[in-house]
């Protein structure tokens, strides 16, 4: 017979966490085999893992046909089940889960597990509840999860409430545990500044006053068009610190601005374009941004008439091709070869 993802409602908890040790004892065979089948990232694994689940259902007799990769959590879904694959070269049997805000989990998932690939030591393959191993939360940009598949207590056991209330609280009532959570642990205060209960969400927020903010950034942090991860955790403390905006997705939020990318490819394409939407309100960064902040993200003091050259002149350095983004931004009279 033929099975679409969601018509398994008949599958109960016990024959899928049946299926999901046969799939996991059958990757971890590969794993440690004569001619071993390592997953080389989480993207690899995920692709065994269906290719295992699609082996498993055909021998109930089942063709089971996955929905494509998409960018949500959980990666793999046959509901209403799901599954969220996680995969380290490391030794260890722990990592970042996703974000607490879940905002792309699709409607009809009601429990959700994970699938660890551990290809550091000896390699291994394990599944989870995940309610069971997250057992803490922790930030960088963006407050998340992480997951311990040897926990001996998960992070809602430590909070008294359960990953199904937890998962459909309102934003402000899961911040408001979050808080609660790092005040108890008195050393993770300093981890947690975007949690203060003033700040204002950045979605709330009217356009010109995200395009504003979202302009401020980049002047001060000019790698975020990078997308890279030390930049977005430094953009969004700056606009917890100092405009006090909580950014929950501070990449989503970086790339609402652009309005069209044009099918361009690649971040740095992408964000010089952002750059280009956003000049007029970079100008009145460089002219209103106080000279201590200047100084705090830049580390050097640039005075309000260089600031514009010093800012196009980091732009360029992360760019190798010719012509340079200063060639066009700001018309290009920041750039070298203007005469």
């Amino acid at each position: 017979m033929w099975l679409e993802p969601w018509q398994n409602l008949w599958v109960d908890n016990q024959f899928f966490e049946e299926l999901l040790t046969n799939v996991c004892d059958r990757l971890t065979k590969e794993a440690t085999s004569s001619t071993p089948r390592i997953a080389k990232n989480s993207d690899e694994l995920e692709a065994f893992v269906r290719e295992a689940l699609v082996n498993e259902y055909a021998k109930q007799g089942q063709i089971l046909i996955l929905q494509p990769k998409v960018q949500e959590f959980p990666d793999v879904v046959i509901a209403p089940f799901g599954i969220e694959i996680k995969h380290t070269q490391k030794n260890t049997w722990v990592s970042i889960a996703n974000s607490i805000r879940e905002s792309h989990r699709p409607v009809g998932v009601a429990q959700i597990y994970i699938v660890f690939g551990k290809y550091g030591g000896d390699p291994e393959v394990r599944w989870g509840l995940y309610e069971n191993v997250v057992n803490h939360a922790r930030t960088s940009h963006v407050p998340r999860f992480q997951i311990d598949m040897n926990a001996k207590e998960s992070f809602f056991q430590k909070m008294g409430t359960s990953y199904v209330d937890f998962s459909i609280m309102p934003m402000k009532q899961k911040m408001a545990f979050m808080r609660t959570y790092a005040r108890s642990r008195r050393h993770l205060v300093k981890d947690f500044w975007w949690l203060e209960d003033d700040l204002r969400p950045f979605d709330s927020l009217a356009l010109s006053e995200r395009r504003k903010l979202i302009a401020e950034v980049c002047f001060l942090v000019p790698r975020i068009i990078t997308e890279s991860q030390e930049s977005l955790a430094r953009a969004a403390f700056y606009l917890a610190s100092t405009p006090r905006v909580l950014s929950h997705q501070m990449l989503n939020d970086f790339r609402s601005i652009r309005t069209n990318s044009n099918g361009v490819d690649g971040a740095l394409k992408n964000g010089l374009m952002t750059l280009q939407e956003l000049e007029r309100e970079i100008i009145l960064a460089s002219e209103v941004t106080v000279k201590g902040v200047v100084k705090e993200f830049w580390g050097v003091e640039i005075e309000k008439a260089d600031r514009l050259m010093y800012f196009v002149t980091k732009i360029d350095e992360m760019f190798t091709a010719v012509p340079k983004p200063s060639a066009t931004l700001f018309g290009g009279r920041f750039s070298p070869r203007k005469t």
